[in-house]
């Protein structure tokens, strides 16, 4: 079994910190108590908190990537199907911390460091690409409404997801993103 290095233990435990308390109420003597890593180990591998902020949102981008990753290559399952897992997939996620912080990628943005709400802004993108696909797949093997607007059915598809988990978060419960995903099917379903 590999042992998890520092550098990466941190990364995990501060995207932990940053969910609970939020980036502004997490120091980096947090991180270290936390941790229980070095404070000088900590800053050999970041000069700082905003290199820190960076590496999370990395990290978490990579969980996320690959769990969509891992149901899009689910061709075994309709597309419908597909969507309907992905938003079960993120509820379960969030259920699993109690549905404390929201979408742990767009939380991010509010350290207001510049290099964060880019990569945010190429991983909505690429989400939206994504969603793009499974639409024009849906639509080519029937299951949903030839007539929508790819483009703005993607973006609607984002944007449900990302409202979800912020109602999730205030309501204190998951299960209003798997709502969420079967209404949106619900809408562009044949």
């Amino acid at each position: 079994m590999k042992r998890t290095s520092n550098r990466d233990h941190v990364i995990a435990t501060a995207s932990n910190l940053f969910l609970q308390k939020g980036i502004m109420n997490t120091s980096m003597d947090d991180v270290v108590a936390q941790s229980k890593v070095s404070k000088s180990n900590i800053y050999y591998h970041f000069k700082s908190k905003e290199e820190l902020v960076v590496a999370v949102l990395g990290y978490r981008i990579n969980v996320l990537r690959g769990a969509l990753e891992a149901i899009l290559q689910r061709t075994d399952l309709s597309v419908s199907a597909r969507v309907g897992l992905i938003f079960t997939t993120i509820a379960e996620e969030l259920e699993g911390r109690s549905c404390v912080g929201g979408c742990p990628i767009l939380s991010l943005l509010s350290a207001q460091i510049p290099e964060v709400k880019a990569r945010i802004n190429e991983f909505l993108i690429e989400w939206q690409n994504l969603a793009e696909k499974l639409l024009v797949e849906g639509i080519a093997r029937g299951e949903f409404k030839e007539n929508i607007s790819i483009q703005q059915t993607a973006v609607l598809f984002v944007t449900i997801m990302e409202g979800a988990m912020l109602m999730a978060e205030s309501q204190g419960h998951a299960q209003v993103l798997v709502g969420a995903g079967q209404t949106l099917l619900h809408l562009i379903q044949v």
